[in-house]
């Protein structure tokens, strides 16, 4: 097929004692956290006798991967970006352009009309792959009393979405159309966001922290709080890219923070 799915509502974890130090028995940590849960969803789990999709011999060949002792940070990013990937940790080999948005209004039904309408139109194009994944928050952190320990974003998310478009070569400008048209019902259906609220994980279009920064910090005294955090460890800047917190440092008020 010229054109490809990848979708995923929601993810699934599981909760353990966490290690005394910062290596562990990998292996066996994957056995009890995902091979043996998957097995018995296997054994539960039937289409037509057709068993899921979950393939058991392909996880069982990833168990390679986890052999011996790993850093933590190796385990996360083999269990999230190395089995199952393309060879550049992405799910098609293409080259892509990234988009994630979210929301701080319920949806209503003409976002989610027009939002399927572009995934048609997304599926149906010939040289173009898609991913979409959705991620749900209560936005209940927002208020909460321990809000100004921290300097995370949009704590008051209800809702946000993944769409990426990969292109084979030659083949960007129908990407960029199906992004354009993305960012069109966003702004026709949701006007209260728009394409206004953004994560760092994620980044699209312009990334210049300078010009968008509203986008994805969204509240002005918390960039402003990043801002003089970093200009006392970073006052050079040295750490830099266009997407990093630019430092300021003019004086900041008793208590504003």
């Amino acid at each position: 097929s010229s054109s490809s799915s990848s979708s995923s509502s929601s993810s699934s974890s599981t909760s353990s004692s966490s290690p005394s130090s910062a290596t562990f028995d990998a292996a066996t940590f994957f056995h009890t956290h995902v091979l043996d849960p998957l097995a018995e969803v296997n054994r539960k789990v039937h289409d037509g006798g057709t068993r899921t999709l979950i393939s058991l011999a392909s996880l069982l060949g990833a168990q390679r991967l986890f052999e011996g002792n790993k850093p933590l940070s190796y385990v996360a990013y083999s269990g999230v970006r190395r089995d199952g990937m393309a060879d550049g940790g992405r799910e098609f080999e293409q080259p892509y352009i990234k988009r994630v948005n979210a929301f701080t209004h319920p949806l209503n039904k003409s976002f989610v009309t027009r939002f399927t309408e572009v995934l048609d139109k997304a599926m149906n194009s010939e040289h173009i792959y898609v991913v979409v994944q959705t991620l749900v928050g209560g936005g209940g952190m927002k208020h909460h009393p321990h809000r100004r320990h921290t300097s995370l974003a949009h704590r008051d998310i209800l809702f946000g979405f993944v769409f990426d478009t990969f292109y084979d070569v030659g083949h960007r400008d129908t990407a960029e159309e199906l992004q354009n048209d993305m960012t069109k019902v966003l702004k026709d259906t949701m006007p209260n966001d728009a394409d206004n609220v953004r994560v760092q994980w994620g980044s699209y279009g312009e990334t210049n922290m300078k010009n968008v920064h509203q986008q994805y910090y969204g509240d002005e005294q918390l960039y402003k709080r990043l801002q003089h955090i970093k200009i006392s460890v970073d006052k050079h800047d040295t750490f830099h890219t266009s997407f990093t917190v630019v430092p300021k440092a003019d004086p900041i008020k008793h208590g504003e923070l």
